[in-house]
């Protein structure tokens, strides 16, 4: 494998440190985590250090094995937990984001328009 071109960040660190964590807590080692999944040790140790991540289509299976959940190892709250100010106040910010979003949209829609109009006809 060639270098990282890019530094490991803290978030990076901290994802691989909470996939050994949750390894460590059941007990099994690098070489049987990569064995169970299809990896190998040294993917595990990548994936560990913050390195690599595991490709999307084998993270269920990890989390599976891990006996975790995706948001767990992302270090992110289980949907379960939101409260529902906190649900009507994401609610709110994915409606206004994607508001924008369709304002911009229509924005650079009309400038086009615009500047099509003010070309002079091609001659044919």
């Amino acid at each position: 494998m060639g270098s990282r071109k890019t530094p490991v960040s803290g978030a990076e660190r901290a994802i691989g440190a909470r996939i050994r964590e949750a390894r460590e807590r059941l007990g099994v080692s690098i070489a049987e985590l990569g064995l169970a999944t299809g990896s190998s040790r040294q993917k595990i140790q990548f994936w560990e250090r913050g390195d690599h991540f595991p490709p999307l289509s084998e993270f269920p299976r990890l989390c599976q094995l891990l006996r975790t959940d995706a948001n767990a190892l992302l270090g992110l709250p289980d949907m379960k937990s939101l409260t529902e100010q906190e649900i009507v106040s994401a609610r709110m910010k994915i409606q206004t984001l994607a508001a924008a979003a369709k304002d911009n949209v229509a924005v650079r829609r009309k400038r086009t328009q615009e500047r099509l109009q003010r070309r002079p006809a091609s001659a044919g």
